[in-house]
């Protein structure tokens, strides 16, 4: 998936992305006949940097997440809709509703779904929001908006905590070694948890979306098909 970069001076850095297929859910009944394309080169980061608050830089997780993205968002609308495409912008004129996919995710010490009580334990949690705006082509104002937030704690797997461990009591002798593997490790972790992330988002907006089908065939003209 990805291979962690590192020097003692500078630290280490995961390479990974997001991978394609990450959504799976059955068609909804009564599907709107339209063809949507998903915006793939707008407001989805390229790559996205995600850095533990207490490492100080010294461990970075950098995930690829424009095309695993975009694809995830198609595959959620495809199950209301007859035709989802993801693709370029410049493409729009050809479909018959647009959708721009928001993606912003990182690691807090704070739950970002709401406040914590003053004497909370903070914890390292990975905080992710996608938005999902559905409009026509050439025009500004959205038919549908639904934002979803997210906040899990951070999971550290025995092996890379172990590593952290070892590192740690062994006065970073081995660093040169436990570091990569640690970075490596995590950081597939962090990529599972990305993902598990915009699954249950994009599911959560779908049920939202799955609400305005009548809306939707309003705006294209179009009528529910005769069972």
């Amino acid at each position: 998936m990805g291979l962690a970069a590192c020097t003692v001076l500078v630290g280490c850095t995961y390479h990974g992305r997001v991978r394609r297929g990450i959504y799976v859910q059955p068609a909804q009944d009564d599907r709107v006949v339209a063809r949507v394309l998903v915006v793939s080169d707008k407001h989805i980061p390229e790559q996205i940097s995600l850095v533990e608050p207490e490492s100080s830089q010294l461990y970075a997780f950098d995930i690829e997440t424009a095309d695993g993205t975009a694809v995830a968002a198609a595959d959620a609308l495809g199950t209301l809709f007859t035709q989802v495409d993801a693709g370029l912008q410049r493409l729009e004129n050809e479909y018959d509703l647009v959708a721009e996919v928001t993606l912003e995710s990182g690691l807090t010490r704070s739950n970002c779904e709401g406040s914590l009580d003053k004497w909370a334990v903070r914890v390292t949690g990975l905080c992710t929001q996608v938005t999902v705006s559905v409009r026509r082509p050439q025009t500004a104002d959205p038919v549908a908006v639904y934002t979803v937030r997210r906040w899990k704690e951070l999971h550290k797997p025995g092996f890379p905590t172990a590593l952290q461990w070892l590192n740690k009591h062994t006065f970073s002798i081995f660093s040169p070694v436990l570091l990569p593997l640690y970075t490596q490790t995590q950081g597939a972790e962090l990529r599972r948890q990305l993902e598990e992330h915009l699954r249950e988002i994009l599911q959560e907006i779908m049920e939202q979306l799955g609400t305005r089908k009548a809306e939707f065939r309003r705006v294209l003209g179009t009528r529910p098909p005769v069972p």
